[in-house]
């Protein structure tokens, strides 16, 4: 019987603050007609370029925020800097925690993730997955865990759907090479439209990759099973 891979999506960057044509909307329901739940990095405090909130913090990214409570996702800290793009390279972990600012970042995730919803932030992924050990320090201070990832294809694809595809293909068969894998770490991003409208599209060839490596894919976790996962692979950092 092949053996079982526990696989965990996890999402960066949401919540997306736009009404009808919300993208992390879209992803949730995708998941919930797979009765999927997920992990969610949430960018809590991001501004647009006119000051004004973006994401979590947003009227319409609390709300999000609460569904996506309420569906049984994961609520993890991705960023709390209350800036423009907190992806530039001055606001990087290392960079904030240099300039003695991460520890209010991380305050601000954690306070709104507990404002909102009925969860307290227990992970956290960096923006870029930059970090080092004075970094590890301060999120050891704020009880909260560094989860990296096992796949990443979106990297390199240009937000197109076939690169996409195609590097799911390869990279889970680089992950799964060699020794039995008992559980994999996907990354992607919740604001992206080519995640948004094609998801169904990208867990039906994960499937199929992970079948033809002679595993059972199994996406189906409780919130529970969800944060033994990502324990796992902080463990494993």
């Amino acid at each position: 019987m092949p053996q079982t891979l526990d696989i965990a999506l996890t999402f960066d960057d949401g919540p997306h603050s736009a009404g009808s044509q919300n993208l992390t909307r879209r992803v949730m329901s995708d998941l919930d007609a797979r009765g999927i739940r997920a992990a969610f990095f949430i960018q809590s405090h991001a501004l647009d370029i006119n000051d004004t909130p973006i994401r979590g913090s947003s009227e319409n990214g609390r709300e999000v925020l609460a569904d996506m409570d309420g569906d049984g996702h994961l609520i993890c800290t991705h960023t709390g800097v209350e800036a423009y793009n907190p992806h530039q390279r001055k606001y990087r972990h290392t960079q904030r925690e240099t300039d003695g600012k991460l520890g209010e970042d991380l305050d601000n995730a954690q306070d709104l993730i507990e404002e909102e919803t009925n969860q307290s932030a227990e992970f956290v992924r960096p923006p870029g997955g930059f970090y080092n050990d004075d970094v590890i320090a301060r999120y050891t201070e704020h009880d909260l865990q560094f989860v990296y990832w096992d796949i990443d294809p979106e990297r390199g694809a240009g937000k197109v759907k076939a690169r996409i595809l195609a590097n799911i293909e390869s990279q889970i068969e680089d992950y799964l090479e060699g020794d039995d894998k008992t559980q994999m770490v996907v990354l992607l991003h919740a604001i992206q439209s080519s995640v948004a409208y094609h998801l169904l599209d990208y867990i039906q060839k994960i499937e199929e990759v992970v079948c033809l490596q002679g595993y059972t894919p199994n996406f189906h976790h409780t919130k529970s099973e969800l944060k033994a996962i990502l324990r796992n692979q902080h463990d494993a950092n």
